[in-house]
């Protein structure tokens, strides 16, 4: 299958077909392992499978005044990157919108600047008078929604 490299940020990334990530029994948010060669880099899947990230640290991104009851306008389930950076933070990105990066200097910081990105991601295809992309339509109104959570549980 050919594929093209493309400039995501401040890096280069490949897009997978969600057939291709289903005959390799890979989801987004995997570990992958990739070893380079001369001519060929190889992409494999890790023992581990789904994820990289601690119920802790994922629980510290939750806003401290998030309210389960409070519905936002518009609700968007994308997929996110964190990449610890030596000097400390993170540079977040979206794999499936190249447009999107952000930083952040703690995982407290990851939601409010990743919808702060996204809000102005929108806008700026608005005021192009651009379509949005695909994945970036607003779930509807009303549907039910599915997603991966982390759920802290005091231990016994």
């Amino acid at each position: 299958m050919l594929a093209v490299i493309q400039k995501w940020g401040n890096h280069q990334g490949l897009s997978f077909t969600p057939q291709m990530l289903n005959q390799t029994q890979l989801s987004l948010g995997d570990e992958v392992f990739i070893t380079v060669q001369p001519g060929e880099i190889i992409i494999k899947p890790t023992v581990q499978g789904k994820g990289k990230y601690t119920l802790t640290k994922l629980v510290a991104q939750m806003p401290r005044d998030y309210n389960p009851h409070e519905e936002p306008k518009n609700i968007y389930k994308l997929p996110i990157v964190l990449e610890p950076q030596p000097e400390g933070g993170y540079t977040i990105t979206c794999p499936l919108l190249p447009n999107l990066v952000t930083e952040a200097d703690t995982l407290d910081e990851v939601i409010p600047n990743v919808t702060d990105a996204l809000a102005a991601l929108i806008e700026a295809y608005e005021d192009l008078k651009q379509p949005l992309p695909l994945i970036l339509q607003p779930l509807p109104s009303g549907s039910t929604l599915w997603s991966e959570m982390l759920i802290p549980v005091s231990s016994t």
